[in-house]
């Protein structure tokens, strides 16, 4: 019987296996239709019989391509015929949106349309149809194997067939797949039943190329779907392998895509991402916390704009080219693959950072990825276990030389997709003539290498053993033969040559690491060691070297160690070490190096070891060492180092060990350094006590050879000991032998003749004061200054000579007979009793011992009848509060001046809470008590006043503080303690970036009816308007780092603020670049 040709609709489209990934419940494909040949086409098969699915089919649904792939990488395929609403809802929800319906159903149709967005095809005159009337494909039903052999002749005009089997058991779905093996033609079976389905799509293997599910049950259609998911999660797989990484390198700047997919992202997942296609890093989304900003799961700052990437098809293609709309692989650790659509893409400028790793399958074979420089961009570790999210990812700002990654490992027939066909003639021409080139350069390259070896004159006695450069001793060369490093062994002899003279240096491009250790080299560095402009580690120690170290050496950024110690260099350290700005291990000791050590040194911010000592320096210890936090050795012994140990160093909390000996440092020893695990600083000049805590921790030879020092330590008087004792036993008996009896005497007649002075007169003693109860004393002056030079300097405190009030008092500016400035702050009058002057005393000296470079230093202090002054340094600029209150002052303190003067009071109060002992707590931090010197450099003053006045109350119960900058528990607690301070520093800190009192904002912040208000409050909107935002991105860093940190300070529960030493070291730490524009920073995201 003849069987009259319907045409289906025709899904084509066979894509590879590595194109599968799970389905989407979000995702919705339109299926693309392609017409058959529009010749007429009439079956006359005698085996096959017609059928009028046109009566009985009412309507037939058509999926997208399901997101599976059988196991020779064909996608299935699944329609569904149904009359139910209730199925279609269903499918429709799995990504199934293709329906088919009647001629006589178009009323359904639309009513369907206008509830879900589908794609309807319509059965009309022995065909299916679209919209556009077009023919699609064929529909045929076979009841024996008779007509199956001759179906596949019989639809060769379609290239869509759907076969309707009226008994599956007696023609077996292989038969079916066995017929069309070798046909481009996707075949679909009808079935009643998801067991039939399955059976029908992994028959032989492969199976057909999809379904059409016949059902009326909403049932039928999750099982099929949850086979299909169960399908994709054995067959999405990627293989993944493990890197260890051998390289992290700063890299400038660089424009950078951001890509935000449609879908989002769990802990573990990413974009695969390369610098090559043959090996793609796994980059992690931006769905874990970070500490500026929140999650965003949907996002992955993927790379500079020429990266792979990897999208569908097992093929790659560059970052710039993706764009809305497009596909991407999104994988986790495990290899679980899955498409996401580009929802935007972003290209920004920013700091880049060039990561390479070595896979463990391939030891020869470098991969490298350029990712943005900053905390929210990491890499997928391979180290990940079970549930420890915060382990998935490694923060690119973290990474180290070591660490596991995950790499994927591409085919190279696959690698990046091409627009045009590789078989052109063209394209075959084109490339042919580039590997020629390559090859020419690539080989004249090696023969300049070997050339520059040889002319050396080191390798002369090697040549003759193996002709191949790569094998003479000491070298090292990549995969392409390349020199990458030499090395040469102890037992190497160079010759006739010992210098670097003859050495080409232009000649080694690739050349990353030049050790040669105790070979006795002669002669200067050259400047041409410059040119090697990748090297990473440079060892010439132990040699005889003369001259200084040139300028090129510290132009080599990507420097990581550098040691020129045991040789004959002279000359100074040069400011342009600040280049090197990736050195880790900095080793110029014994040496004959002179000068002072570089400020400019404390932005070596990677630095891990420094040793400068046995040279001929001299000058301080710069406080900015304190910048290179992560410091583990500091090595400046048998120098000419002076002053102070500077109290910053305590900022370094990863150092171990510090070594001063054998220097003329003077001052006593800060207590700080007790964290450390060795010290020495014998033959010094270093006075005072040995902390207590030290003599359980460091031996006594640490401080051996300082004359001074007293303690509790073996071999060291004790402190009080050293105020009295100078003569040796026997001279001290001889003397108590002459000079006792008559000292007695001398005593018993002057105490007779006071006693009755003193009740002839009726005075009673006192045993403190003196001239009316006047005490006057000044440090840091040569000789004494008298209280009338003080009067005349002010003209007995003119208001002319006022230059400032307060609540403790007024200050005045005095010029001294010397020439020199002073600040004089003349308090309230006092009662000068006994009791008074003995604590007024204690508390002065112990205020006058502390000394940081940004607390005010008081000189001195004078009571005299009742009138009380304080003698300080002077500061020229004034307080903070009036340089913000005046407009053309606060215009020219800038971003990067007010970031500095924030870390000085933070750097201030970090040493009064947790250095000095006992702890200070200051009370009254406001703008007012923060002066500025002529180079705007902030100094707290105004410390400890509280305690001055008070001198009889409990320490932590003094009233203190301004309104506006108290901390709010001091309301009803009445108890100062540090946290108060934290409180108003953070006060402070906002109000020297905004330019004004940051109360109302305060006040929104501890207010919860106003939340809403902050979360639209955006940073670039409270900052101090006088000033242009700032643009730079090390700026703008600084800006919301202060944001942050002051904000937390000012929380209102006292135990959710951080400590001082805590903030003081925040700010020490190098900032990381914004992970999203300055302009879209709200302040609820900083509070968060």
């Amino acid at each position: 019987m003849a069987l009259q040709p319907l045409y289906s609709a025709s899904l084509v489209g066979i894509s590879r296996k590595a194109r599968s990934f799970s389905a989407q419940k979000d995702k919705c494909n339109i299926c693309r239709l392609i017409s058959p040949p529009s010749r007429s086409v009439k079956a006359t098969n005698s085996a096959t019989k017609s059928t009028h699915l046109d009566h009985d089919l009412s309507v037939v649904m058509c999926s997208s391509t399901t997101s599976s792939s059988g196991p020779y990488g064909q996608s299935k395929r699944v329609w569904v015929w149904t009359e139910s609403k209730h199925v279609m809802t269903a499918a429709v929800e799995r990504g199934w949106n293709t329906f088919i319906f009647s001629s006589r159903r178009r009323e359904l149709a639309n009513e369907w349309s206008s509830l879900a967005l589908i794609h309807p095809l319509y059965i009309e005159e022995g065909g299916i149809f679209d919209n556009e009337n077009i023919r699609v494909g064929t529909i045929l039903e076979v009841s024996d194997p008779q007509g199956l052999e001759q179906l596949l002749p019989a639809s060769g005009l379609a290239e869509n067939v759907v076969v309707n089997l009226l008994d599956w058991q007696v023609i077996p779905a292989e038969n079916i797949v066995a017929a069309f093996q070798g046909s481009q033609k996707t075949v679909f079976a009808i079935s009643k039943f998801p067991s039939e389905a399955q059976i029908f799509l992994e028959a032989l293997e492969q199976g057909l190329g999809g379904v059409v599910l016949k059902v009326e049950d909403v049932k039928a259609v999750l099982e099929l779907k949850d086979y299909f998911d169960r399908r994709n999660e054995e067959s999405n797989m990627l293989s993944l392998t493990k890197a260890t990484v051998t390289r992290v390198q700063v890299a400038g700047m660089g424009d950078r895509v951001c890509v935000d997919l449609c879908s989002l992202m769990r802990p573990g997942e990413g974009l695969l991402v390369g610098s090559f296609a043959r090996g793609l890093f796994l980059v992690h989304s931006e769905c874990l916390e970070s500490n500026y900003i929140a999650s965003r799961p949907f996002r992955v700052n993927a790379g500079p704009v020429h990266a792979y990437v990897a999208i569908p098809g097992g093929k790659t293609c560059y970052l710039s080219e993706l764009k809305a709309g497009k596909e991407v692989i999104v994988v986790d650790q495990n290899g679980q693959q899955r498409n996401a659509i580009v929802g935007r893409v972003k290209i920004e400028t920013r700091p880049l950072i060039l990561v390479e790793a070595k896979g463990d399958s391939d030891n020869h074979t470098l991969f490298s990825i350029l990712l943005q420089n900053a905390e929210t961009v990491a890499l997928v570790s391979s180290s990940c276990q079970g549930n420890e999210l915060q382990r998935t990812a490694i923060p690119v700002t973290s990474l180290k030389v070591g660490d596991d990654v995950i790499l994927r490992l591409q085919d190279l027939w696959k690698i990046h997709y091409m627009a045009f066909s590789v078989c052109s003639p063209v394209f075959v021409f084109a490339w042919i003539s580039l590997l020629f080139i390559y090859v020419a350069s690539e080989s004249w390259s090696l023969q300049q290498e070997a050339q520059a070896l040889l002319q050396s004159g080191w390798w002369n006695g090697h040549t003759n053993h193996t002709p191949s450069r790569c094998l003479w001793p000491g070298v090292a060369c990549n995969e392409v033969g390349s020199v990458i490093g030499i090395s040469l062994p102890p037992e190497f002899h160079l010759g006739d040559n010992k210098t670097l003279e003859k050495f080409n240096f232009s000649s080694f491009p690739n050349l990353v690491r030049l050790e040669i250790i105790g070979h006795g080299l002669v002669g200067n560095i050259p400047s041409e060691i410059g040119m090697l402009s990748g090297l990473t580690y440079l060892d010439l120690s132990s040699n005889q070297i003369v001259g200084s170290i040139p300028l090129e050496v510290w132009k080599l950024k990507y420097l990581v160690n550098l040691n020129l110690a045991k040789n004959r260099l002279v000359g100074c350290l040069s400011p342009e070490i600040t280049q090197s700005t990736q050195l880790e291990y900095l080793d110029l000791s014994s040496n004959q190096l002179s000068g002072s050590i570089p400020p400019e040194i404390g932005s070596l911010s990677q630095l891990l070891v420094l040793n400068l000592s046995r040279n001929n320096l001299g000058g301080i210890i710069p406080f900015e060492l304190a910048s290179c936090f992560k410091l583990q050795y500091l090595i400046l012994s048998h120098n000419f180092l002076i002053g102070d140990i500077p109290s910053d160093l305590g900022y370094l909390t990863n150092t171990t060990q510090i070594d001063l000996s054998y220097n003329k440092l003077k001052g006593s020893i800060p207590h700080f350094l007790i964290s450390l695990s060795g010290v020495n600083f014998s033959y010094n000049s270093l006075e005072g006590q040995i902390p207590d805590d030290f003599q359980f921790i460091f031996p006594p030879e640490a401080f051996i050879g300082n004359k001074d020092l007293c303690g509790n330590m073996s071999g060291f008087p004790p402190c009080f000991m050293c105020l009295f004792a100078s003569d040796s036993n026997n001279q001290l008996g001889l003397h108590m032998k002459i000079f006792l009896p008559p000292t007695i005497f001398l005593a018993i007649v002057v105490f007779g003749y006071l006693a009755v002075k003193c009740v002839a007169k009726g005075i009673q003693s006192q045993a403190m004061a003196t001239k009316n109860g006047d005490l006057f004393s000044i440090w840091n002056y040569d000789g004494r200054i008298a209280y009338k030079d003080i009067i005349k300097a002010t003209e007995n405190f003119d208001n002319k000579y006022c230059i400032g009030t307060g609540s403790y008092g007024s200050v005045y500016k005095a010029q001294l007979p010397s020439g020199r400035v002073v600040a004089l702050k003349k308090l309230r009058s006092v009662k000068a009793d006994s009791s008074f002057l003995k604590s007024f005393k204690n508390e002065i000296r112990v205020l006058s011992k502390i000394r940081h470079r940004n607390i005010v230093k008081l000189h001195g202090f004078c009571l005299r009848q009742r009138s009380l002054f304080l003698v300080y340094e002077y500061m020229e600029r004034g307080s903070l509060f009036g340089v913000l209150r005046n407009n053309d002052e606060a215009t020219k303190l800038d971003w990067g001046k007010r970031i500095k003067i924030i870390e000085g009071i933070s750097h201030a109060l970090f040493y009064m809470h947790h250095d000095c002992s006992p702890l200070i707590v200051h009370r009254n931090i406001t703008t007012s008590n923060i002066l500025l010197n002529f180079d705007m450099k902030a100094s707290v003053s105004d410390f400890g006043i509280a305690r001055l006045l008070n001198p009889y109350s409990p320490h932590r119960t003094i009233p203190a503080g301004t309104y506006g900058y108290v901390a709010p528990e001091f309301g009803y607690t009445m108890v100062v303690t540090e946290a108060s301070d934290v409180y108003s520093f953070g006060v402070v800190a906002l109000e020297t970036i905004m330019g004004r009192h940051p109360g109302k904002l305060i006040r929104d912040l501890k207010s919860s009816s106003t939340s809403s208000t902050i979360n639209n409050i955006m940073l670039k909107d409270v900052l101090d308007s006088r000033l242009s935002l700032p643009m730079d991105p090390p700026t703008a860093s600084s800006v919301v780092q202060v944001a942050t940190i002051a904000l937390s300070c000012v929380h209102f529960d006292p135990k959710s603020r951080p400590t001082m030493k805590h903030v003081s070291r925040e700010l020490l730490v190098p900032k990381p670049p914004l992970p999203m524009p300055f302009h879209e920073i709200s302040i609820q995201q900083l509070t968060s």
